[in-house]
């Protein structure tokens, strides 16, 4: 136990360390932790709450390698990359760090290191079988499949990453289903955010898939992610700025214009409000330490940045508006139908843990109904 364990903290912090330098090597690193934390838990079927972090980072590590592929981030990405370092880890990583810290891997001898590397070699099974977990892209496997003979580079590159958004689907799902079960902390700001992370993740996912029937599954992860964000989040939080503006971005490819407009401003008010603050801060503490000033004037051109972004999207929007573009609406799901549907299922979430949790001691007719509360109006400046 004590070799591997050591082995596995060792790897999931590498991982979670290369994710940003080199996404490949990432995935190898995750993907060998994770066969090593599944074996703690033999009855589990690999779902249980101590399992998220791990699926977490192993999915943040297959959409790194997929966007690694594309076009470099812009001024949005490189926004929610700078928030996003500053959250604090979860407890589970918390406790991987902490692990880390003790067992060093002097620690380890040779032939310990070597049979914990063999017992991650046997383990086969790293995560539910794909039957069992939900993902929309079923139905594109086989005729993914029947292309492998394809002799065109491009169409090769393009269904690797197809095959990875697939596997990034699911690893995603696992995530959210081993948080689902975290009945203790369901319902606390804790639970909340990290399911939040799990939406944002889930809605990249269906984005990068770059299809007009992904646009609305993925507009309606930005809405749950949204709605739990501007729950608990201070309403000048860069992430409830970069799920909105992702949320424009889906309903923008979908040809909801009008739609994308408002979510482009609602990011921008947000993006406007944070700046104010951060130059308050900045010229109330003229004396600040060095460092803390760079830091402050980093982030304040961070988004400076994002702003001159999203009012450009807006401007080249509003142009498309006066000329007549967009589609039918009965084409594609409305703005207020995708926002039903993340209602819907955020409450459905909801309802199956309320009848998990209840146990065989409470009567249906004493079980009450858990309503999910509106988005709260926002908050004056």
């Amino acid at each position: 136990e004590f070799p591997v364990r050591n082995s596995r903290t060792r790897l999931f912090m590498k991982g979670r360390k290369a994710i940003a330098s080199n996404p490949s090597e990432a995935v190898e690193l995750l993907n060998e932790a994770l066969c090593l934390r599944v074996r703690d838990f033999p009855e589990s079927d690999g779902i249980h709450p101590d399992l998220y972090s791990y699926y977490k980072m192993l999915g943040e590590a297959l959409l790194a390698v997929v966007s690694e592929e594309m076009e470099t981030p812009d001024e949005l990405e490189e926004l929610d990359e700078s928030s996003s370092s500053s959250v604090a880890p979860s407890e589970e990583e918390q406790e991987e760090q902490d692990a880390d810290a003790v067992l060093t891997p002097s620690t380890v001898a040779p032939a310990e290191a070597e049979a914990a590397e063999q017992l991650a070699a046997e383990l086969a099974v790293v995560s539910p079988e794909p039957e069992a977990v939900p993902t929309p892209f079923g139905e594109a496997d086989s005729a993914r499949s029947s292309a492998d003979d394809a002799s065109d580079e491009e169409d090769s590159d393009s269904i690797v990453q197809d095959s990875l958004l697939d596997r990034a689907w699911e690893v995603l799902e696992c995530a959210r289903l081993c948080l689902a079960q975290d009945l203790d902390s369901e319902g606390s700001k804790d639970y909340d955010v990290r399911m939040a992370d799990v939406f944002e993740a889930l809605g990249l996912t269906a984005l990068l898939m770059d299809e007009p029937r992904f646009y609305d599954i993925a507009a309606v992860e930005f809405e749950k992610c949204i709605a739990l964000r501007e729950l608990w989040l201070d309403p000048t939080a860069s992430e409830v700025a970069f799920a909105w503006s992702k949320l424009g971005e889906c309903h923008s490819s979908a040809m909801r214009l009008r739609s994308a407009r408002d979510a482009y401003d609602n990011a921008r008010a947000i993006l406007e409000r944070k700046l104010h603050l951060l130059a308050l801060d900045l010229g109330m503490h003229p004396r600040r330490h060095f460092r803390a000033r760079g830091r402050l004037s980093e982030e304040i051109a961070v988004v400076t940045d994002a702003i001159a972004d999203l009012e450009e999207r807006v401007d080249d929007l509003t142009e498309s508006l006066e000329e007549g573009d967009g589609v039918d609406a009965a084409e594609t799901m409305t703005a207020e139908e995708i926002k039903a549907a993340a209602i819907a299922q955020i409450q459905e979430l909801v309802d199956r843990a309320n009848a998990d949790g209840a146990g065989s001691a409470t009567s249906d007719e004493d079980e009450e109904a858990i309503e999910v509360a509106p988005r709260p109006a926002k908050r004056a400046n």
